[in-house]
C-alpha cells in the first residue's frame, strides 16, 4: 500500500528536476575565493579523515624488535605433537631485541598469518630465518627449531629480494626473478 499523503503535500508526477548549472559557472564560483590572505590556524578540512595515510620511514638505521609467542612448537595447536618436548620459549610481552640480528642492517622482515617462522632479508640480500622448522621450512637443511635468527648459507652469493612464508613452507625470490 502506498503511504498516505500529508494534507499540505502538493501532487507531483516526478517530472520536477533540479536546475542544472553550467560547469563553467560552478568553476567560477569555486575560484572566487581570495587566496592572497594568509590565515593562521588549521586549514579547512584538517579535521576530516581521508582514510589514506602516508608515513615516511626514517633514514636512520634501527633494530628488529620481536614480541609475542615464542613457543614455536605449540603455536596454532591444541597439544604438542608426539615425541616433542615442551622446551619452547616464553611469551614476550614487550618488544625484545633479537640477538642474532645485532648489528645487521635489515631491509625486510617477512612472516605469514599461518606461519610460525620468520625471515629477515638484509640490505645485501642475505637471509636470516628463525621459528618452527618441522618440515624444513627454514631452509637450513635440517628440521630443528631455531629460537635465534640463523643465516641461510644456501643462498650465499645470491641476492634475495623478497620472501613469503606459509604454514610449512617458505618461498624466496632472487634478484634474477627466480623462486
Amino acid at each position: 500500500m502506498p503511504p498516505k499523503k500529508r494534507s499540505g503535500d502538493v501532487e507531483s508526477n516526478g517530472d520536477s528536476k533540479k536546475p542544472k548549472h553550467d560547469q563553467d559557472d560552478s568553476e567560477d564560483s569555486d575560484n572566487q575565493e581570495d587566496t592572497t590572505e594568509s590565515v593562521d590556524g588549521p586549514a579547512a578540512g584538517d579535521n576530516e579523515k581521508t582514510g589514506v595515510y602516508k608515513i615516511e620511514a626514517p633514514m636512520l638505521s634501527g633494530e628488529v624488535l620481536f614480541c609475542g609467542a615464542t613457543n614455536w612448537d605449540l603455536m596454532g595447536r591444541k597439544a604438542l605433537p608426539k615425541g616433542v618436548k615442551n622446551v619452547g620459549g616464553p611469551n614476550l610481552w614487550g618488544p625484545n631485541r633479537l640477538s642474532g640480528l645485532k648489528g645487521v642492517k635489515i631491509r625486510t622482515v617477512v612472516s605469514g598469518c599461518c606461519a610460525t617462522h620468520c625471515v629477515a632479508i638484509t640490505k645485501e640480500g642475505s637471509v636470516y630465518v628463525w621459528g618452527r622448522n618441522e618440515k624444513g621450512q627454514l631452509g637450513l637443511g635440517n628440521t630443528e627449531r631455531k629460537d635465534i635468527p640463523q643465516l641461510v648459507e644456501t643462498f650465499e652469493g645470491q641476492n634475495i629480494v623478497d620472501a613469503a612464508c606459509g604454514r610449512r613452507h617458505t618461498l624466496f625470490l632472487t634478484g634474477k626473478d627466480t623462486v
